[in-house]
């Protein structure tokens, strides 16, 4: 559902190399006998390329209401609104609500692998630098501009190799810009033709001598 709620587009060839075999047959077993392989198909690649997303941290939450909504639309679309709560697919919200967070919506979410821990207690230090330096190596192997959007795609991507990196938004709290994260990586070297040579300083020229009044010369006194 969440997937569905955030536009997750499907993965067929992701979902075909990466599902267990295990999972699609659970999936097919909670769906109605009557729905089509196609449908299947589409709800198993919408689930593993979610799951990707989950792990890249582009989908993080779904509330209870956004889920409900969600759910609903797609039971019409199905045409099963009429079908039993505990046979109904998607499963209705409140079912989740009391099998998985027996009443609390944040503990089925978290039962769900929807609510993340902070980065601070997922990443170190090294973490950070590993993933700025990783994605700095690749951007120049392949000529990517190094930007928050491509550094964003690159942690998806990252994710699909089960390789876990900070985020974009975790890696704007850490450093607080993305202009400052790169300097991390990319310390700024001052340019020596941009620096003025330093030029001697003027000493104070000494007042010139008096010159003579006509009477000085002559001798005559004032």
């Amino acid at each position: 559902m969440a997937g569905k709620h955030y536009g997750i587009e499907p993965d067929y060839q992701l979902t075909l190399g990466t599902m267990p075999v295990e999972e699609l047959a659970q999936l097919r077993s909670l769906m109605q006998p009557n729905e089509s392989p196609r449908r299947l198909a589409e709800f198993a690649a919408v689930a593993e390329t979610t799951k990707l997303a989950i792990r890249a941290r582009a989908v993080r939450t779904i509330s209870y209401a956004d889920y409900t909504k969600t759910a609903a639309t797609i039971s019409s679309r199905l045409g099963n609104t009429r079908v039993a709560a505990e046979a109904r697919w998607p499963v209705p919200g409140f079912l989740l609500l009391r099998r998985y967070g027996h009443g609390f919506w944040d503990d089925a979410l978290q039962a769900a692998g929807l609510r993340l821990p902070g980065s601070e207690s997922r990443f170190a230090d090294d973490d950070f630098f590993d993933a700025l330096d990783g994605f700095t190596e690749e951007c120049i192997g392949f000529e990517h501009p190094m930007s928050l959007a491509i550094y964003d795609r690159w942690v998806f991507s990252e994710a699909s190799r089960r390789n876990d990196r900070p985020s974009a938004v975790e890696i704007i709290r850490r450093y607080g810009s993305w202009a400052s994260a790169l300097e991390v990586i990319l310390p700024q070297e001052e340019d020596k033709d941009d620096l003025e040579p330093l030029r001697p300083v003027a000493q104070p020229r000494s007042a010139p001598p008096a010159v003579p009044t006509p009477q000085q010369t002559l001798g005559i006194r004032a």
